[in-house]
Parts: structure tokens; C-alpha cells; sequence
């Protein structure tokens, strides 16, 4: 965000959920930070919600997410991701098509596909109708469901 913030950027960065000591320390030591910025602890899970329906885009630049919870949370709310480059990410996010992808450790190219989405609401919207197709046909209950059927010899 402060390579966006250094390029005139308006936006707002919320990050919202529990975070590592060290990663608060890192906060406090770069304060004043140069936009806009809101570091909420953890959430309920309608704030969760208030804040997905209220987001531009979400990013997920961790390498270590497990599955990608957020990209779904992000795709139920037709919003456009921008995840870390990693095995589950490419599982999930087609670069260009339902989401974008950036090299972890790379804040340019990060920075980069974060302005791609912000600079074009059509852009965005594409992005996150994608995803919320995508979010349906293959990981919603009813997907599930078909997928495990056959293997339970029911009827469909």
C-alpha cells in the first residue's frame, strides 16, 4: 500500500483479524504510515460480512494460507482478489480471469495487480462475477454435493 499511497492513491488498507506480535511491532515502527489504514483485532462474523460487502478488492499476499478461505469469502460477495502466487492460489484463481496473482515477497508487482483492479470498475466487477461463478459451480454446498454422490451409489 505505500508503493499505491507514494502513486497518489486514495485507498484505504483494513486489515482485519488476529496478527503475529511481530507484525504489530512492524506497524508501530512505521507510524505515521503514509495513507490511510485501519488494523482491526479479530472479528465477528457479521463484521466479516460488512466488511467483505464494503471492500474494492481483497488481497491475500500470505504464502502460508491453506486453502484460501478468503478468496471464497471475497467471491461469495462478487468481490475481485488479488492472492500471493502459491500452489493453493493457482488452484483456485485463474490470473486474469476470477483474480490476479502476484510473486510473494514482490510488493511491486503486489502494488501492480492492486492498481489494475482499482483504476477500473468494470475491470473489478468482471474480476468478481468470475470469481462468484467459479465460487458456485465448484465450491458451494450443492457442487460438493454432486462431486460426492456417485461414490455414495445415491441417485442424482
Amino acid at each position: 500500500m505505500k508503493i499505491l499511497w507514494k502513486r497518489g492513491s486514495r485507498a484505504t488498507l483494513v486489515m482485519a483479524g488476529p496478527s503475529l506480535r511481530a507484525f504489530d511491532d512492524y506497524l508501530a515502527l512505521q507510524a505515521p504510515l503514509p495513507g490511510p489504514c485501519l488494523n482491526m483485532p479479530p472479528v465477528t462474523d457479521q463484521q466479516k460480512c460488512n466488511l467483505l460487502a464494503a471492500a474494492t478488492v481483497v488481497v491475500q499476499p500470505s504464502r502460508v494460507e491453506s486453502f484460501g478461505l478468503i478468496c471464497l469469502e471475497a467471491w461469495a460477495n462478487a468481490k475481485p482478489v488479488v492472492m500471493a502466487n502459491t500452489a493453493i492460489s493457482r488452484e483456485l484463481v485463474e490470473h486474469g480471469v476470477d483474480g490476479l496473482l502476484a510473486p510473494f515477497g514482490n510488493p511491486q508487482q503486489l502494488a501492480d495487480e492492486i492498481d489494475r483492479l482499482l483504476q477500473s470498475a468494470d475491470f473489478r466487477q468482471r474480476m468478481g462475477e468470475a470469481g462468484r461463478r467459479k465460487l458456485l459451480a465448484r465450491y458451494s454446498w450443492d457442487a460438493a454435493e454432486n462431486r460426492i454422490r456417485p461414490y455414495f451409489g445415491c441417485a442424482t
